[in-house]
């Protein structure tokens, strides 16, 4: 999918989103042969460039349920898958205290492509911050371990 597209759908898919009606891990139903279980190295960078903000670990299982991220020097923390389809997954997590904008609470929503071993695929991050949210659009990308 070229990113343009990969890019349309996400924030569609996040205009759309209603906050109420969020949803829960057992609503989402796992494709058959999808192997995501295990623990993956997230690396997250600015959509335009190379630079990597920030390395976490991203526990995965092959049921909607039981995902854990742990961000460095921190508890792991629960994150909610709201679709898996064919091979693409949406979770999101939040808010918490952002590792990259000190001092401020963050909510994100990934979506991510299983392409081989790796995990590949945009973070829409919404930062808490005085007057509107700001949002940043990262490059997400991880690596089985």
């Amino acid at each position: 999918m070229p990113r343009a597209a990969f890019l349309a759908v996400l924030l569609l898919t996040l205009a759309c989103s209603k906050k109420d009606e969020a949803a829960t891990a057992s609503d989402v139903v796992v494709p058959p042969g999808m192997n995501v279980a295990g623990t993956w190295s997230v690396s997250v960078m600015p959509e335009d460039r190379d630079t990597t903000l920030l390395i976490f670990m991203l526990t995965a299982t092959n049921e909607a349920k039981g995902w854990k991220m742990t961000l460095p020097n921190r508890e792991p923390m629960d994150v909610n898958v709201v679709a898996m389809n064919h091979d693409s997954i949406v979770f999101e997590n939040g808010p918490f205290p952002s590792a990259i904008q000190k001092g401020v609470m963050v909510r994100q929503r990934t979506s991510v492509r299983l392409v081989g071993d790796t995990l590949q695929g945009k973070t829409v991050a919404r930062y808490e911050v005085k007057g509107a949210d700001s949002l940043r659009i990262l490059r997400t990308q991880a690596v089985r371990q």
